[in-house]
C-alpha cells in the first residue's frame, strides 16, 4: 500500500503544472485576440486626424481650378475673351493732340492744291535754242477760289505762257530767280482772276535744256 501511494503523490504536481501552463497559454491567446480586435476597432471607429483648414482650402481651390480648366473643353465651349476697355475721353493735351492730327497744325484744314497742265516754252535769248519744261501746283483759298481758277483757266495759261517765254536762262537759272518766278506767277494769276485767290505756287518739275 505504501508503494502505490508514493507515485500518485509525485504525479500530482506534474498535473498542476500542465494545467497552469494551459491556463497561461489560453490567457495569452485571449489577450492577443482582444488586442487585435481593439486595434481594428480603433482604426475603424476611432477619431480621425484633423487636417488643417489652410490645407483643405488649398486643395479645394486647386480642385476648382482644375474643374474650370477642363469644363470648356468638355462642353465644346470657348472661354469668352475680355472686351477691350473703351478709350477715356479727356481734355487737356490728349484732346488737342487728336484735333491737331485730324485737321493739321492748329486744327486748320489741309491746303487745296490744283495742278496745272505742264508748260513747255522756248526761253528768250540764245536764238530760241533753250526751252523750259515746268510743272506747277497752285494753292487756292478754298473751293470758291478753285471754281474761279477753273472758270478762267484758259486765260491763266495764256498769261503764264507769255510770262515764261519772256524769261532768259539767266533770269531763272539761280535759286533766287526761281523764287522770283513763283511770285510773278501768283501775281499774274490773281490779276487774271481779279482777286487774291492764289496763296502759293509749287514747282513739281523744272527742266531747262
Amino acid at each position: 500500500m505504501a508503494e502505490n501511494t508514493a507515485p500518485e503523490v509525485e504525479e500530482q504536481p506534474r498535473r498542476n503544472k500542465r494545467s497552469l501552463l494551459k491556463l497561461l497559454l489560453l490567457a495569452l491567446n485571449v489577450v492577443l485576440f482582444l488586442a487585435g480586435v481593439g486595434s481594428l476597432a480603433w482604426t475603424k471607429f476611432g477619431p480621425k486626424p484633423v487636417v488643417p483648414a489652410v490645407a483643405q482650402g488649398q486643395d479645394q481651390h486647386e480642385d476648382q481650378k482644375g474643374t474650370a480648366a477642363h469644363e470648356p473643353a468638355a462642353k465644346g465651349q470657348e472661354v469668352p475673351a475680355k472686351a477691350p476697355a473703351a478709350p477715356k475721353a479727356s481734355g487737356g493735351h490728349g484732346s488737342s493732340a487728336g484735333t491737331k492730327s485730324a485737321g493739321g497744325p492748329g486744327g486748320s484744314a489741309a491746303p487745296t492744291l490744283v495742278p496745272l497742265t505742264p508748260f513747255i516754252v522756248n526761253l528768250s535769248g540764245d536764238q530760241g535754242q533753250r526751252y523750259l519744261r515746268l510743272m506747277v501746283q497752285v494753292e487756292v483759298r478754298g473751293e470758291l477760289s478753285k471754281d474761279e481758277l477753273d472758270k478762267h483757266l484758259p486765260e491763266v495759261r495764256n498769261r503764264l505762257i507769255f510770262l515764261l517765254s519772256s524769261k532768259t536762262f539767266a533770269d531763272i537759272g539761280s535759286t533766287q530767280g526761281k523764287y522770283d518766278l513763283q511770285a510773278e506767277i501768283i501775281k499774274n494769276i490773281n490779276e487774271t482772276l481779279d482777286g487774291p485767290f492764289i496763296k502759293k505756287t509749287y514747282f513739281t518739275e523744272f527742266i531747262v535744256q
